[in-house]
């Protein structure tokens, strides 16, 4: 039996939901059209998360949910989206694509919803968005962010506000570029995103003319809990730089690891250590690496961000991550396209977000028209320890924006 974890995020009840889930949900009339597409009668609409709640890709997909929350929350508490309330129901998939498949299902057909946000794995993504194409759902990726979500997989219904594994892969290279570092060894997780990403950032580098050589290639499971004989691969091979798609748990148990062997000291290191894993580390950070991140609080300098910061530090305790930014941003472009479109219905509300460009806390963002992939930029930053947070931040912070890390459209997307 699927378990799932409803949870209400209705205005007469923000004080509970704030303390834990509510089971209790009040589902409204399915309107007779596919899926959730139309969004029902009553006087509430659903919506789902399906991300990670537990395993090593938690730390990722809680502070996204955390963040979907809140939204939904401020827009309940200014009256709902066109006079109705928005429920946030949540399943935890476990990375495991089955189970996003399974509960993409019953959140659609069961539960109504007019659409999902998440999750965390990429090959989860793949199967929520076949599922939601299927059914004239919604997707708003804001986690996943493999390439092929928006060229090979891509559908009228879903969107990337995520740079994708070709955009951060190009300002990582174009970064190694800069350096001068020639000798690479990378270590990537061994599913479509960690693959993606490392042969997109080794053709980049290629087609910038980096007289680069491979070292080695390290591919550890999703999960993996000793990186002993990943990290004596990688120094043996005495590399310049080592690349590293890892993130999260992966990540930081990685860095646990690797600084007993000295690695931070003995070659530079480029990998997702952004705010998730630095905060994670605490003292543990490997002072002097590169980190690099899609929407590191302490180097976006906006009004909606600061705002946003204070707001989840009060309500969380912690800071918040990339993940939470870009899922707060999810959330404001669905409720975007509700209001210029007048309605809850999948296909008119895909037409109003294809080719905006939507206000969000990180300022505005264009959704392009051609395969839902937002133009959105990357950030690259030293490892440096502060007086200023109880954990490392960056110094010698760069942004790479959209013009110079954006892939052209696939030929074979469409959003008509």
């Amino acid at each position: 039996m699927i378990k799932k974890h409803p949870l209400l995020s209705t205005l007469a009840l923000v004080s509970l939901v704030l303390a834990g889930c509510n089971t209790a949900a009040n589902t409204p009339t399915n309107s007779g059209s596919s899926g959730g597409s139309a969004g029902g009668g009553g006087d509430t609409v659903k919506v789902a998360a399906i991300t990670s709640f537990t395993t090593s890709t938690a730390p990722l997909g809680i502070p996204g949910y955390n963040a979907e929350k809140m939204a939904i929350d401020e827009i309940n508490a200014k009256g709902g989206l066109l006079g109705k309330k928005i429920e946030l129901e949540k399943f935890d998939d476990n990375a495991k694509p089955n189970l996003a498949s399974q509960y993409a299902q019953t959140a659609i057909l069961n539960d109504h919803v007019v659409a999902i946000f998440g999750p965390v794995s990429s090959a989860s993504a793949a199967a929520i968005e076949s599922v939601a194409a299927q059914n004239r759902t919604l997707v708003f990726f804001h986690t996943s962010n493999d390439i092929n979500l928006t060229t090979k997989g891509f559908t009228k219904y879903a969107f990337q506000v995520v740079p994708n594994t070709n955009m951060e892969a190009t300002a990582v290279a174009l970064f190694i570029k800069e350096k001068g570092w020639k000798r690479i060894a990378t270590i990537s997780p061994n599913y479509s995103y960690g693959r993606d990403t490392v042969n997109h950032f080794l053709q980049t580098l290629k087609d910038e003319g980096v007289d680069y050589q491979v070292v080695a290639q390290q591919w550890p499971q999703l999960g993996t809990t000793d990186y002993n004989s990943d990290i004596s691969a990688v120094l043996a091979a005495k590399p310049d730089v080592v690349f590293s798609p890892l993130y999260g748990g992966d990540l930081a148990t990685f860095a646990k690891q690797a600084i007993g062997f000295g690695l931070f000291q003995k070659t530079a290191f480029v990998s997702q250590m952004g705010p998730t894993v630095l905060q994670t580390l605490g003292n543990d950070a490997p002072v002097g690496a590169w980190g690099y991140a899609r929407a590191p609080f302490f180097a976006i300098d906006t009004p909606g961000v600061k705002d946003f910061v204070d707001k989840y530090h009060k309500q969380y305790g912690d800071y918040p991550n990339s993940y939470a930014i870009l899922a707060y941003t999810a959330v404001q472009t669905w409720a975007y396209g509700v209001q210029k479109a007048g309605t809850f219905d999948a296909d008119k509300v895909a037409d109003a977000i294809a080719g905006a460009t939507i206000d969000t806390i990180r300022g505005p963002i264009t959704i392009r028209k051609s395969d839902h992939q937002a133009e959105v930029g990357e950030w690259v930053g030293h490892i440096a320890k502060t007086d200023k947070y109880p954990f490392a931040i960056w110094e010698e912070i760069k942004y790479f924006p959209p013009s110079q890390i954006m892939n052209a459209p696939a030929p074979s997307t469409s959003a008509q």
